[in-house]
């Protein structure tokens, strides 16, 4: 990520069970073009962190939902929209072929019934590095001014590297739609934000942020 190396360290995170709300419609008629899938059968206790941390080699995740059980519901569901159809294509067809579990459920993969196209080919992605100051570059800083201003969902948050007033870090969010985006778009933003101060603006003169792969590619 950057010329001076890595020291990786991860922040632990509290899971607050992800993005909720996700609608349970679905189809057993598959359209090539479409990125979006329902899952059921999940784990009970099944989170974004949990469903996307089993997922590898497909695609890229544009968004993900969980639906929590109900009393005629006893396992959890997910809706999952990949950024194109390829991705959506390897992951349904690795769990047609019973390759993919989460935990010990073996989950059920049909496509949406409300179809999603495939995302314009760019580099954005749910993941973000950042790099700059300590004094901005920090947890704290950055969720409690930065990312204050909409919902997100963190399965992971890594320090890649720091020394001195110098920091990097990575920050995995649950989707790249509404989250990963509202944070760049924020955080290439912050620097005319009205209410900063003179020594915030000098800070954040120095900072870069770029969308890195997303380990579910």
């Amino acid at each position: 990520m950057h010329p001076r190396g890595k020291k990786f360290r991860q922040i632990q995170l509290k899971d607050n069970g992800g993005l909720s709300g996700a609608t349970s419609q679905a189809t057993a008629t598959r359209d090539e073009n479409n990125t979006s899938l329902f899952i059921t059968n999940l784990p009970p206790n099944c989170t974004v962190t949990h469903l996307l941390a089993s997922i590898r080699g497909c695609g890229k995740i544009y968004s993900a939902g969980i639906v929590r059980p109900t009393l005629s519901h006893a396992t959890a569901a997910a809706k999952l929209i990949f950024f194109d159809k390829e991705g959506a294509k390897k992951f349904y067809e690795l769990s047609g072929a019973k390759q993919w579990k989460v935990n010990d459920h073996l989950p059920i993969v049909v496509p949406n019934r409300v179809p999603t196209q495939s995302q314009p080919d760019t580099s954005n992605s749910r993941v973000i590095g950042i790099w700059g100051p300590k004094d901005v570059i920090n947890r704290d800083y950055l969720e409690g001014k930065v990312f204050s201003t909409f919902y997100y969902h963190l399965t992971k948050i890594i320090v890649h590297y720091e020394e001195d007033d110098f920091r990097i870090m990575e920050f995995h969010f649950g989707s790249f739609h509404k989250q990963a985006e509202s944070a760049m778009e924020r955080i290439r933003s912050f620097i005319e934000t009205p209410n900063l101060t003179e020594g915030e603006r000098a800070l954040w003169v120095k900072v870069t942020a770029i969308y890195l792969s997303d380990p579910c590619a």
